[in-house]
């Protein structure tokens, strides 16, 4: 399975040598044993891992087991996919409602989403042949928009970032965030050419508003709002894979209010694009997430 459910372990270490500067040679001091050890040793610093309790989320869902058998062309090269190490800009949509529940004429408001480059760090697992892969990024929507009425209700709806295996195109299973759902873990078993892996995904949201600022008067709104939310994603995979991959739909989000909020809220996993045709998969943007390491 080193193709498929794993991560490439790095661990970096970083050796500090301190010099020191000796006395004149007749006053040198006479060091015991004892004493060159206690200078020596050093207290070991904390172990690193996540900064997430992977026992405190909001929702949870187990899949059902995955069957794969790989035959060694990876899915990715197949479609002949591009990557790229930016951040991503892509569209967001404010659903806007007077007081009566009515939705504006000018609703949705389109924003550009912006997709922080993500910062990849891997730690070691409590299972034995598993290491964490831990995926940090950002999510920014700003809004600067002006609506008649003195009075407005709003919900967001985005591109959220997804995830899928380089070599197989399947796509991990997920659970939507919500104002409810700020955290989730999804977990269940891949099996791989006949070898069963345990595989477990979380994920954590911190919403922040750094810029939230309105005004009325004359019958309109203006309001100029950002929406900031860090969003940390944990996998933990078999030691040894590289093709775990971070993607975005790029184009417009454009569903209406009723279709947005009846989308599927726990989502299994497909292999990305199946039976699509090839220009599909020009509205993603994609990340090769082992070549951030």
């Amino acid at each position: 399975m080193k193709k498929l459910i794993a991560s490439i372990l790095t661990i970096s270490v970083i050796t500090c040598i301190v010099s020191g500067c000796s006395a004149p040679a007749e006053k040198t001091p006479v060091t015991t044993a004892e004493e060159t050890a206690a200078a020596t040793t050093t207290e070991p610093g904390p172990t690193p891992g996540p900064s997430h309790d992977f026992t405190d989320v909001d929702d949870s869902m187990t899949f059902d087991d995955i069957y794969i058998e790989y035959d060694g062309t990876p899915w990715a090269e197949q479609h002949d996919l591009t990557f790229v190490f930016d951040d991503i800009e892509t569209d967001f949509a404010r659903y806007m409602f007077d007081r009566d529940g009515n939705e504006y004429d000018n609703s949705p408001y389109h924003g550009v989403e912006t997709v922080t480059r993500p910062i990849v760090k891997t730690y070691p697992s409590e299972r034995d042949g598993y290491v964490v892969f831990e995926i940090d990024y950002t999510v920014l929507m700003p809004v600067d928009v002006t609506i008649s009425g003195d009075y407005l209700s709003s919900h967001d709806f985005y591109h959220s970032v997804k995830f899928l295996d380089y070599y197989t195109g399947y796509c991990y299973p997920e659970i939507r965030m919500t104002a409810d759902v700020k955290s989730f873990c999804v977990s269940g078993n891949v099996i791989y050419n006949g070898e069963t892996y345990f595989v477990e995904y979380y994920q954590f949201n911190d919403t922040t508003y750094p810029q939230e600022e309105a005004s009325f008067g004359n019958g309109y709104s203006e309001w100029h709002h950002t929406t900031q939310m860090d969003i940390t994603a944990y996998l933990i995979v078999p030691e040894g894979y590289d093709g775990m991959t971070m993607y975005v739909n790029i184009s417009e989000f454009n569903h209406t209010y009723e279709e947005a909020i009846s989308m599927e809220t726990h989502i299994p996993s497909t292999i990305m694009g199946e039976g699509k045709d090839e220009d599909y998969f020009d509205d993603y943007e994609f990340i090769a997430l082992a070549q951030l390491l």
